[in-house]
């Protein structure tokens, strides 16, 4: 399947660079794999949410990081780990499966808290759950 085939993705001829192209469709074709942990980032609410119970309950890893600790701000639909958590909870995820990170506060702070945790434990592979849109903008 080619990024072009995804809803919602930018358009590859006019929006994004070759080499950003190029990756997303490294990402997009992707096939999951048997991890240490799925990882779920804050962000955008629980879009990400239904895809982390999906690849638990498939038995791709029986662990789950939820990391992120920034409340929602006009505007924004983000989910701390605190919220994640009791969302898979209701959901009927076990709790000795999730592990939350929450002191982190942007992208970069979730990925040095992620892998750091990643070496505590000795982890080899996770599986890093994202949405399949992108939302492209001035910045």
């Amino acid at each position: 399947m080619g990024l072009e085939d995804h809803p919602g993705m930018p358009n590859p001829e006019t929006e994004i660079s070759p080499e950003i192209h190029e990756l997303f469709e490294l990402v997009m074709n992707e096939q999951a794999q048997e991890a240490d942990a799925v990882v779920w980032l804050e962000g955008d609410g629980s879009d990400r949410g239904a895809k982390c119970i999906e690849l638990l309950r498939a038995g791709f890893s029986d662990t789950i990081v939820l990391s992120g600790g920034v409340e929602n701000k006009l505007g924004e639909e983000n989910l701390p780990a605190a919220a994640m958590a009791s969302w898979l909870k209701e959901q009927g995820i076990e709790h000795k499966t999730i592990i939350e990170e929450g002191r982190s506060q942007h992208t970069r702070g979730q990925a040095e808290e992620v892998l750091e945790l990643a070496k505590q434990k000795g982890w080899k592979r996770i599986l890093l759950v994202v949405l399949l849109t992108i939302k492209c903008g001035l910045f």
